[in-house]
């Protein structure tokens, strides 16, 4: 008879056990919807607001292309140059706009991603050929590097040229005067759970580099390591990584204090048969 209590007592267990868990999943599967619903409703909003912002801006921006262009008029050089910093206002909160967009689509696992056969190298070049010109306006040098054999790789090159885009303009961004801009690309091992051939595309600074105590921040949106000293809203690298994720790749950093930083995309490459 004690054995006969001791087994209904651990069939009652065992039985609670179980009940317990399927409440803790279909808890679990509530909050995963409750989510889900909560960041489409945002993505949906931000979405609808943009629209309704970048039209009064681009009407703006259009009436001062006018004054811009002596259309309506020829300016005195101060008007001309009050009239740039408008259009320069306005452009800069329409990017903010966009990446607001960007990074709503991105929570909201609505990344529109294209692939293509991809040759990373003309991408660089592309991209970095239309920062020259601001490189050389900020005093720096831009370097590229490529090797003569290359593979061509299923990827989004629009996407690519997005994220390196941002690199490439944060590593203008935040450099010394006198300092440079280096664009290195390579197909490189990775072991661990990444392990296999990468495309590695290196951009790296002589800037002041990043405290390692402050490196895990910048990957996260509306973080910025030095508020109110640099344009942006600190969006650009938290929107650029999930495009890296998205892609199958990600973004790493190496940087000590003083000594640069080196931003590389790993792209998935060639695999070997």
């Amino acid at each position: 008879r004690d054995d006969e209590i001791a087994r209904a007592q651990t069939f009652g267990d065992l039985a609670a056990l179980a009940f317990r868990k399927i409440h803790l999943l279909e808890e679990s599967e509530r909050r995963r919807e409750e989510i889900e619903r909560v960041t489409e409703s945002r993505a949906r909003l931000i979405r609808g607001f943009s629209h309704d912002l970048k039209n009064p801006l681009g009407a703006a921006d259009g009436h001062a292309a006018l004054l811009e262009d002596g259309i309506l008029g020829e300016l005195e050089p101060r008007q001309m140059n009050s009239v740039g910093r408008i259009r320069a206002s306005i452009s800069s909160a329409l990017g903010l706009i966009n990446d607001l967009v960007e990074l709503a689509r991105a929570e909201a696992g609505q990344i529109e991603i294209q692939t293509a056969p991809t040759d990373v190298r003309e991408v660089v070049h592309v991209i970095a050929g239309e920062y020259q010109a601001q490189a050389e306006a900020a005093g720096l040098t831009m370097r590229t590097e490529f090797p003569e054999e290359f593979p061509v790789v299923e990827s989004d090159p629009s996407r690519v040229r997005q994220i390196l885009g941002n690199l490439i303009s944060n590593a203008v961004k935040y450099n010394h005067e006198s300092g440079e801009v280096a664009v290195r690309v390579g197909v490189r091992e990775r072991n661990g759970a990444r392990a296999g051939r990468w495309i590695a595309v290196d951009v790296a600074d002589t800037g002041p580099g990043i405290p390692r105590d402050k490196q895990h921040l910048l990957f996260r949106e509306f973080s910025r390591l030095e508020p109110g000293t640099k344009h942006g809203a600190g969006l650009g690298l938290a929107i650029s990584q999930k495009l890296a994720h998205a892609l199958g790749g990600e973004i790493t950093l190496q940087s000590e204090e003083g000594q640069g930083s080196t931003f590389t995309l790993w792209l998935p490459g060639p695999q070997e048969q």
